[in-house]
């Protein structure tokens, strides 16, 4: 088959310019993995100054795109990677888009900007062919929220990938002690729900290492004093946003991963630290029981008795029935070869039907 003779189709990759987020993981191990697929030509849509790879083919993105994006008629496919993008193309060109979450929805948002962002995504709904999904919990909330009813769908999951790295060299290391820690890993906003970790370092010699970028200093500072409060200010560490080679080691080394988020389309962090072996403790809400399944172990609420006692428990029933290959079986279901190919019978779909 000659390239002429294959369906081209054009991924957006715009959320690649916003390092260490989940969307920046999406689209970066989306064009990685889909690329393998010779069935059809790829490409990208990025700006300027976002690179990849010199043989992969890309389109830039340009500041009039949100008044009007009229696209060659070369191509026969467009995917929208991201709810909440305002670049959608004009018609005929066949349409997939792909929703992650409706998490303003729960926010702090006024109530006008969360009605204008419902109105827009609605928009971009009834322009779609196509819809995929990251979870059924992000389905069955979009369903609630957007008339969708008519509309094909897929749920497709995430994959996850960890790469493994050598041991820290001594200027790597990210702080000085050799002690206890709880993990958790994510942008520090309300959302996360970190603060509701604190008390879980009474009556232990545990530390709270919290990593990733600080989009809230409001919300840091609701960690803080929650920390003076119960005393464990001292056992409290920032990393802020880390290598791969550093996540890794903090993933490997933590007693244990603890994501209490209150807001979540699917939950990397969670299925990352599976990956690794370890014991994971999760909230119960949104799509974190789907992803976490009964691998993980759950807050039922957020009480501070209640979530030390599951700590407690836990993490006694996972070493001492030495659960870390069970977990790791977990994981592996997500996988991006799995996702990619998924996203590639979608687009075979669309275009044929």
């Amino acid at each position: 088959m000659t390239d002429n003779s294959k369906y081209s189709i054009v991924i957006d990759v715009d959320r690649l310019k916003y390092q260490f987020t989940g969307m920046h993981q999406f689209c970066l191990h989306l064009y990685q993995n889909i690329t393998k697929n010779k069935n059809f030509n790829f490409y990208f849509y990025k700006y300027k100054q976002t690179h990849l790879p010199e043989n992969l083919k890309t389109i830039s993105i340009h500041w009039w795109d949100i008044f009007f994006l009229n696209i060659n008629k070369k191509y026969d496919l467009w995917h929208t990677t991201n709810q909440l993008s305002k670049r959608i193309p004009s018609k005929p060109i066949k349409l997939v888009y792909t929703i992650h979450d409706l998490n303003f929805l729960y926010s702090n948002k006024s109530k006008w900007k969360k009605e204008r962002l419902l109105r827009s995504i609605q928009k971009n709904c009834d322009r779609a062919d196509y819809l995929t999904f990251i979870s059924n919990f992000a389905y069955l909330d979009a369903k609630k929220h957007l008339a969708i009813e008519t509309k094909k769908y897929r749920i497709i999951y995430n994959g996850v990938s960890v790469e493994k790295f050598e041991p820290l060299l001594n200027e790597e290391l990210l702080f000085d002690f050799n002690k206890k820690y709880l993990f958790s890993l994510g942008v520090v906003a309300e959302k996360k729900n970190m603060h509701t970790c604190i008390p879980l370092l009474v009556n232990n010699d545990f530390h709270l290492v919290i990593s990733g970028q600080i989009s809230d200093l409001k919300y840091q500072e609701k960690i803080i004093e929650t920390a003076k409060i119960y005393n464990v200010l001292n056992r409290v560490l920032f990393t802020g946003p880390v290598t791969d080679k550093q996540k890794y080691w903090l993933y490997q080394n933590c007693e244990a991963f603890v994501f209490p988020s209150i807001s979540e389309g699917f939950g990397l962090p969670p299925i990352e630290a599976m990956r690794v072996g370890k014991p994971t403790f999760l909230s119960n809400l949104t799509s974190l029981p789907e992803v976490g399944g009964t691998a993980a172990y759950y807050f039922e609420n957020f009480e501070p008795t209640h979530m030390q006692n599951v700590l407690e428990s836990g993490l006694k029933d996972f070493y001492n029935n030495k659960r870390a290959a069970e977990n790791i079986k977990w994981s592996e279901q997500f996988s991006w070869e799995k996702a990619t190919n998924e996203y590639c019978e979608v687009y075979d779909e669309v275009i044929n039907s």
